[in-house]
């Protein structure tokens, strides 16, 4: 999912892994890693509401109520999902995220990025990983040009899909 849709896999990975309780779920969240503002700390529940998706809020994940962020969500479905594995992408400074949705200067969006990032990780570190890049876009664009080190997002999606011990976080 890309930049909203990014946001949609957050809570719908629990609906593919109902209609597809034995595939191998590889989710792909594209410019929607869901940090909030942390001046505007009820900013999510509220677009949770209007998106009809606070119904999908796990009863059993405390921090997934606490926190500003949505990202415990993403924790909790890599702890409650063996099968399932994580690509995260974003740029630190992220245009319409940071700045038109968020509001928030670039530098505190990078740091919660990277936080945020390195927190889901730290859930099942095999599982998910993330290709972070320097700059303002929104969404990855060409997956065959958009680049980190010399690998291009395509092939790290590439790696991930063929479940590859060289799959690694990519940070520009």
């Amino acid at each position: 999912g890309a930049s909203a849709g990014g946001y949609g896999t957050i809570w719908m990975t629990d609906l593919v892994r109902l209609v597809y309780p034995n595939a191998k779920l590889f989710v792909f969240n594209d410019a929607g890693i869901a940090l909030a503002n942390p001046d505007k700390p009820d900013g999510f529940r509220s677009v949770l509401g209007e998106w009809g998706a606070t119904q999908f809020i796990p009863a059993t994940c405390d921090a997934c109520m606490t926190s500003v962020h949505l990202t415990p969500w993403m924790s909790w479905n890599l702890q409650h999902d063996s099968a399932m594995k994580l690509a995260m992408f974003s740029a630190y400074e992220d245009s319409v995220i940071a700045g038109t949705f968020l509001m928030l200067d670039p530098a505190v969006f990078k740091q919660a990025l990277v936080d945020e990032t390195a927190s889901v990780i730290a859930t099942a570190p095999a599982r998910a990983k993330r290709f972070l890049v320097a700059g303002t876009q929104h969404t990855v664009g060409n997956i065959h040009t958009t680049a980190v080190w010399g690998v291009s997002v395509a092939q790290w999606l590439g790696l991930m899909l063929d479940e590859d011990p060289a799959w690694d976080n990519l940070l520009q």
